[in-house]
């Protein structure tokens, strides 16, 4: 367990500490079968809290009360960074019904240009 303001050390020094505690290799026991499955399980549940905590973006949303383990919400990640990276005039809505929605900031000029912003829904 660590606090909402925990820097990256003490993150990884909490990681490292219980996933040694978790670790199936220390939980095999013979006749203890459900002690491994739930130390698996625990291990497995401690790599992604790692992987969401030590990335700042994942660690903001979840924060935030957003579903990171939701594959909409990686796929919507993913999609808002290749636009940032091909010049960030590409902007992501959650659309009605739970649609998603890439809107285009409008143009100037250009004669037959639509004005507004341009909504692709998938």
């Amino acid at each position: 367990s660590v606090k909402r303001g925990a820097s990256k050390r003490e993150i990884k020094k909490a990681y490292h500490a219980a996933a040694k505690r978790w670790h199936p290799d220390k939980n095999r026991a013979e006749g203890q079968e459900a002690r491994l499955e739930k130390a698996e399980r625990n291990f497995k549940l401690i790599a992604r809290a790692y992987e969401v905590l030590s990335d700042p973006d994942t660690r903001a949303a979840y924060d935030r009360g957003e579903n990171v383990d939701d594959p909409k919400w990686a796929q919507r990640q993913s999609a808002q960074q290749e636009a940032q990276r091909r010049g960030g005039n590409v902007r992501f809505n959650a659309g009605p019904q739970g649609q998603q929605q890439f809107q285009r900031k409008g143009g100037r000029g250009g004669g037959g240009q639509r004005r507004g912003p341009r909504t692709f829904h998938f």
